[in-house]
């Protein structure tokens, strides 16, 4: 079990730890301890009992870096058994891929959808080459071109436009897959 007093707040840090409030904005400059307040805060609102039984803390950010720094910091604060029962840390992509699976149907996609999970990535990735180089490039290519408002032709047809034949048979296995 982790050593709870290692990371005790300061002056404005203990304000916001403690603070009643449901909303509550940090602002800081990087490096001052806003990971910390945030991991500090999660233990605090456990252990007053503020988070009723079987009730869990979201925690979202922005990047995977983000996600990972914070996960970890609540992971020395509560332990890793505590953290996983008590607090779901995610960036907005995973819980925004959570919210249309577990709603799927009422927004009218197929039964059983679901996105494809890195660990499909991976593999798929793996097939077709096994230059990490040109995984990395894949990935590049194929995540810029998805965050533009594409419909599934228009992308398809910018892909080829790439001349990249990686990114094209992986968008076409995925379309086979059917997992998204």
């Amino acid at each position: 079990m982790p050593d709870m007093d290692t990371k005790k707040p300061r002056g404005r840090q203990q304000e916001a730890v403690e603070s009643s409030a449901n909303c509550l904005l940090v602002i800081a400059p990087p490096g001052c301890g806003k990971t910390e307040v945030l991991a500090m805060r999660a233990e605090h609102l456990l252990a007053s009992g503020k988070i009723r039984p079987n009730r869990r803390i979201l925690a979202i950010t922005f990047t995977n870096r983000a996600r990972d720094n914070l996960r970890s910091r609540l992971e020395e604060q509560l332990g890793g058994n505590r953290l996983r029962s008590s607090i779901l840390v995610a960036n907005f992509h995973e819980l925004s891929a959570r919210i249309v699976e577990a709603h799927h149907r009422t927004i009218g996609l197929a039964p059983g959808f679901t996105y494809p999970r890195p660990a499909w990535l991976r593999r798929a990735l793996s097939e077709l080459t096994s230059d990490r180089a040109r995984h990395r490039q894949v990935k590049e290519i194929l995540g810029s071109l998805k965050r533009e408002p594409l419909t599934d032709g228009q992308l398809v047809e910018r892909i080829r436009e790439t001349g990249n034949s990686d990114v094209l048979a992986l968008e076409e296995r995925l379309a086979r897959s059917k997992l998204y």
